[in-house]
């Protein structure tokens, strides 16, 4: 083995080192992330499913959130297709 290629070798092997401390870290952060999100879907599914009303006045909720943008949006409206 040459010279130049023990040192291409342990560069590589730094490079990766590097790469999987990077990694490391951004895969929990990302895995808790899901966690949470999917901890949130279920809670609010056992919302939606304890009170059934609430689906009923989605509309209604709807409804008052284009009236506040019509009326108070502004230039917001050119935005909002």
């Amino acid at each position: 083995m040459t010279q130049n290629s023990a040192h291409d070798i342990r560069q590589v092997l730094k490079q990766q080192l590097q790469l999987l401390a990077w990694s490391m870290p951004i895969g929990a952060s990302v895995g808790l992330c899901s966690a949470f999100f999917l901890w949130l879907l279920d809670a609010a599914t056992q919302t939606r499913e304890a009170l059934p009303a609430l689906a009923a006045g989605l509309p209604v909720a709807g409804w008052i959130i284009a009236h506040t943008y019509a009326r108070f949006g502004g230039l917001e409206q050119g935005g909002n297709d």
